[in-house]
């Protein structure tokens, strides 16, 4: 069987995806694909958080101006058709979504980035790094929410609910759970947040750029989950602009303080249940001492007393 046809992302009849396929197709005649493909996804990164995330704008701008200046001004005209037609593709699959609660086809949304990828075929197999399927990221979505239930109580309880992944790759699995969040009946947008890790940071800028222009708000970080090392963080839009981070820190807050709560009122069953400590012999002899008391067994067998005479 050929590497074609193992492909398990076919070609969908999508405009806008095809033009994108095509454009990076067109510049990588010079170029190694994965190379055009990775610069795509970090300029248009760093493009996006520009415009947001005013904390990291020295640093992504210089990064920005490394890569670009390999092209020409025909070539960077390229990339910014590209883009547009990213945003475009990611538009038209919001708006079939439709009203929270509508359960509408699955493939609705799908990992865009990582069927391009896989469309490419620039995967890289010497490290095993494919892009899950998105029928398999939704069931995947499905069992780390625990079920229906289980959401409902979390946005009870907190206002919204949250999704770890530690290897997200392109994140496809964050944008199932938000579809399923969404046909569950609840707004992605206001109450659901993710925080994604990976270690290759071409996975960590095509996680970035799809979860923003999904509306997904979302924590990225490069960084090692086995050894808790990280190199750099994403914000996507939505995360900035509803003010999520404000939001995390004040759960945290409160989880910090029901947490001591929790000790405190251990700590009180635990000394309600144990028995106060009896004093020993030797210790109550002592405390009668001090206090001129006669010993404890005299006071337990007091000597019989002699009757007084009566007065003549």
């Amino acid at each position: 069987m050929s590497r074609k046809n193992r492909n398990p992302f076919p070609i969908i009849a999508d405009p806008h995806k095809h033009a994108i396929v095509e454009g990076l197709r067109s510049l990588s005649q010079k170029r190694h694909p994965y190379t055009v493909f990775c610069d795509f996804i970090e300029i248009s990164a760093i493009l996006l958080s520009n415009r947001t995330d005013f904390s990291n704008v020295e640093k992504r701008k210089i990064r920005y101006a490394e890569i670009i200046k390999k092209y020409t001004d025909d070539e960077q005209s390229s990339f910014a058709t590209m883009l547009h037609e990213l945003v475009l593709c990611y538009q038209q699959r919001v708006d079939s979504l439709g009203p929270a609660g509508l359960r509408n086809d699955i493939e609705n949304i799908g990992d865009i980035l990582g069927s391009i990828y896989m469309q490419l075929e620039i995967a890289n197999e010497r490290m095993a790094q494919f892009f899950t399927p998105y029928n398999v990221s939704t069931a995947m979505a499905t069992m780390m929410f625990g079920g229906e239930n289980q959401v409902r109580e979390m946005v009870r309880e907190h206002g919204f609910a949250t999704l770890l992944d530690p290897c997200c790759g392109a994140s496809g699995m964050i944008v199932a759970a938000a579809q399923a969040f969404h046909q569950l009946g609840f707004n992605y947008v206001e109450q659901f947040h993710a925080t994604c890790v990976d270690i290759d940071p071409v996975c960590v800028h095509m996680s970035y750029l799809q979860l923003s222009l999904l509306g997904i708000p979302a924590v990225i970080i490069h960084g090692n989950s086995l050894t808790m090392e990280s190199w750099d963080t994403w914000y996507t839009v939505p995360h900035i602009l509803a003010g999520w981070g404000r939001r995390l820190r004040r759960r945290r807050e409160q989880e910090k303080e029901k947490e001591a709560i929790r000790q405190v009122q251990s700590l009180l069953q635990s000394a309600g249940e144990t028995p106060a400590p009896e004093a020993t012999p030797t210790q109550e002899t002592h405390y009668a001492s001090k206090l001129r008391l006669p010993p404890p067994a005299a006071r337990a067998n007091p000597a019989p007393q002699t009757p007084r005479p009566p007065s003549p």
